[in-house]
């Protein structure tokens, strides 16, 4: 019997340092407006051109991965290129509006990177005139849910960003097979805006004898800052088949 009473005192007290913990933890916790999204560098839009593929493909960037088969092919200026330059963990992630982008290279030593945007549902690329470009919250991009993107866009706004307006934003939509021949052409702005990162400018291109250039920080495997891992496998795949050898 007194053992039982022991234990059940135990469990008791147990749940109260629990629920202790617990509300502590939330009066803690900043609100949404609080919260330390912004990440002291500037993004510069250097130009963006709208383009459409035949075939959809995934934005593997954010948690749910959305399909889409429309976008905008930009390339960004990075105010510090230590910012989006790639390393072994977790840093700011390039935010677009409500979306996070998918970051093609690290930038040189210009702190030029080459990003794609999705467009979803009804969004046009005309729309995005409007639409700050910023650094968000340090962490792995395709951990990032939609409802996060909105709260970070909802900071960015409240810190006064505005968007980079119409006059970059424009030109003829590029009209591409796939996911293979929209990489490509981020290898050639790659090649034009950073020319340093040869190997990675060769990969981009679908070389199938070129091995994706690692990280010189980690060697065994690419950079959670510069890719998804899963769209790098599946790129590799692409590029080494032999459909994609033909082109």
């Amino acid at each position: 019997m007194n053992a039982r009473i022991l234990i059940a005192g135990l469990l008791v007290l147990a749940g109260a340092a629990w629920a202790g913990l617990e509300i502590a933890g939330r009066e803690r916790s900043p609100s949404a407006a609080d919260r330390p999204y912004a990440v002291d560098g500037d993004l510069t839009l250097v130009s963006a051109r709208p383009f459409r593929l035949e075939r959809a493909m995934r934005h593997t960037w954010r948690a749910e991965a959305p399909s889409f088969d429309r976008g905008v092919l930009a390339v960004l200026r990075a105010s510090d290129p230590e910012l989006v330059r790639r390393r072994p963990v977790a840093t700011p992630v390039v935010v677009w509006g409500d979306e996070t982008v998918e970051v093609m290279n690290d930038g040189g030593a210009n702190g030029h990177i080459v990003v794609i945007l999705p467009l979803l549902g009804d969004r046009e690329a005309a729309d995005l005139a409007t639409r700050p470009i910023f650094f968000g919250a340090a962490r792995l991009a395709e951990s990032i849910r939609a409802a996060d993107a909105i709260e970070e866009e909802a900071a960015a706004l409240a810190r006064g960003l505005g968007g980079p307006g119409a006059e970059a934003i424009g030109g003829e939509t590029l009209v591409l097979e796939d996911e293979s021949a929209l990489y490509r052409a981020a290898g050639a702005l790659v090649a034009e805006h950073s020319p340093s990162e040869k190997d990675l400018i060769a990969w981009l291109k679908g070389d199938p004898m070129t091995s994706f250039p690692r990280s010189p920080e980690r060697s065994g495997s690419p950079s959670p800052r510069s890719c998804s891992r899963r769209r790098w496998r599946r790129r590799e795949r692409i590029s080494r088949s032999p459909r994609s050898r033909r082109r």
